[in-house]
């Protein structure tokens, strides 16, 4: 049993440089929200890349399990994130459903090289118990008075709790010595550092075809319309004209991104609502980033902008932004095909 816990420490869902890498992202791309706001959408973010290695466990289930890992420690203010926290969480739930146990026994049986059962199950949860037990007693005051008994002291008894009180002093005093080493290292600095120079640069010239315009809404949701676009409805029509006029940038470069990206999102495409959050598939598609389509928006407004930047002129722009933006070489052909055409739909 002990082999398949230490094997599940051994699996990564994401390191903790890579959260760091996202917090710094979040920083660099929403410099006009507060803090609060940034970790929301860390924590998003983190939330949804957990979603995805937990797909053989019913949505009803891993709603709770991450609930069960975000009581314990904020996701936004981990370290890494292991396979392990994922398990221990779901263990910490104690449901005794029977599809959330089928559930869980597929989902260690894809990460681990074992048979895994109901029994097997049962058995991971004591020796988790016991394992708790073990840091319970490690990091337990020694100066603190005598407590009533819990059912993990049957694994530490009277005796061996003896011989532990001054190892968990010096144990207690690294502990304090290293909170404080990461403290420093992981927030004093990036926020000594990292706010001045992004809101100091100024906002770079745009391609004429960039530029922000006043165009006839009623023509272009007429043409939504046309190609059945969930978007041509609210708020997401809303959303995008709204930060396109507050990015000062051509609304219809975001929504011919969106025709290129996801066919102006399809209003009979059972996932429609999910891919209206993010039909721009910034971070990669709209599975593994879906907050909202103010959010994702104004994610790929700020995107387009910077990638603009120092554009060549004898280059078609959306060519420009392509380097970046997509890894397909020919995006940007599709990309201008249905600006040109929006376009006309607006101008005749």
């Amino acid at each position: 049993m002990v082999d398949i816990i230490k094997e599940m420490k051994t699996l990564m869902i994401l390191m903790e440089k890579d959260i760091l890498k996202l917090r710094e992202y979040i920083f660099i791309r929403f410099p006009m929200y507060h803090g609060d706001k940034q970790k929301e959408i860390l924590e998003n973010t983190i939330n949804q890349i957990i979603n995805q290695h937990l797909s053989r466990i019913p949505a009803v289930y891993r709603v709770r399990i991450l609930k069960s890992m975000e009581e314990k420690c904020p996701l936004s203010d981990r370290g890494d994130i292991l396979f392990y926290d994922v398990l221990e969480a779901a263990l910490d739930l104690d449901i005794q459903e029977k599809e959330f146990t089928q559930s869980l026994c597929k989902w260690l049986e894809g990460h681990v090289q074992y048979s895994v059962d109901s029994n097997l199950i049962s058995q991971l949860q004591r020796e988790m118990i016991s394992l708790k037990a073990a840091q319970q007693w490690l990091t337990q005051d020694p100066t603190a008075g005598p407590r009533e008994p819990s059912k993990e002291d049957r694994f530490f008894p009277e005796a061996l709790r003896a011989k532990l009180k001054f190892a968990t002093i010096i144990l207690l005093a690294l502990f304090i010595f290293f909170i404080n080493h990461l403290y420093v290292q992981l927030w004093a600095k990036p926020l000594e550092s990292s706010p001045v120079t992004f809101q100091a640069v100024e906002r770079p010239l745009l391609p004429h075809d960039f530029h922000h315009r006043e165009i006839d809404e009623e023509k272009l949701k007429s043409y939504l319309h046309s190609r059945n676009s969930f978007l041509a409805q609210e708020p997401y029509f809303s959303a995008i004209m709204t930060t396109a006029e507050e990015f000062e940038l051509n609304p219809l470069v975001l929504f011919a991104i969106t025709g290129h990206e996801q066919g102006f999102v399809p209003k009979d495409h059972p996932d429609a609502k999910e891919i209206a959050n993010n039909p721009f598939n910034v971070f990669n598609s709209w599975q593994k980033y879906n907050t909202d389509i103010n959010d994702s928006t104004a994610i790929a407004a700020r995107t387009v902008i910077n990638l603009a930047k120092d554009y060549p002129e004898d280059m078609d722009p959306f060519q420009w932004v392509n380097r970046k933006y997509a890894e397909d070489k020919n995006w940007w052909k599709g990309v201008r095909s249905i600006f040109n055409r929006l376009e006309k739909e607006v101008e005749s």
